[in-house]
């Protein structure tokens, strides 16, 4: 509790000799072990690390890459650049994912498992409007630049109504 300050920009805002991402994951370690020795020490550090807090400051990281990537991403739209647009409208779901994970109460800290995670808080949540964006993201047959365009803008339309909606959220907690 004591290492976060909420007055501090994101990227200052840990008191501790490793970065948010190194933090991350030791918080996510804590979050889904198990202790099998010194259970004493272990419920200490445990029941000393406010988790919803460092999942609030965490998503205000991802939110930070957001909005550096979502500038990328018009930018290149703008020259034309389509491929690359469309890599950035990827990596822009990626973090979304991952803010979709943190908001539920869960933790990642590895981006293999960020689809596996996100997939299974959708299917259970049952969002299924996230499942047809993936798709058209990821998976579907982008083989011109008008469609390509299309999917980047509507994907892109989607995922800031959706984090509008988990900023409020955070507002009203």
């Amino acid at each position: 509790n004591s290492l976060i300050d909420d007055n501090i920009r994101i990227d200052n805002i840990i008191k501790v000799d490793c970065s948010i991402e190194e933090l991350n994951s030791i918080v996510n370690r804590f979050f889904y072990s198990m202790c099998i020795k010194n259970d004493e020490l272990f419920k200490l550090y445990y029941n000393n690390l406010d988790f919803k807090k460092f999942s609030k400051i965490y998503k205000g990281k991802l939110f930070n890459i957001l909005d550096n990537l979502t500038e990328d991403l018009y930018g290149n739209l703008e020259e034309n650049q389509i491929i690359t647009a469309l890599f950035c409208a990827r990596e822009i779901f990626k973090i979304y994912a991952k803010i979709v994970i943190f908001n539920f109460g869960e933790f990642v800290d590895r981006d293999k498992w960020v689809f596996l995670k996100f997939f299974n808080l959708v299917n259970f949540y049952n969002l299924d409007v996230d499942k047809v964006i993936f798709k058209k993201l990821f998976i579907s047959d982008l083989n011109d630049n008008i469609k390509i365009k299309t999917t980047i803008v509507e994907s892109l339309n989607y995922i800031e109504q959706r984090l509008e909606e988990i900023m409020l959220e955070d507002i009203v907690l």
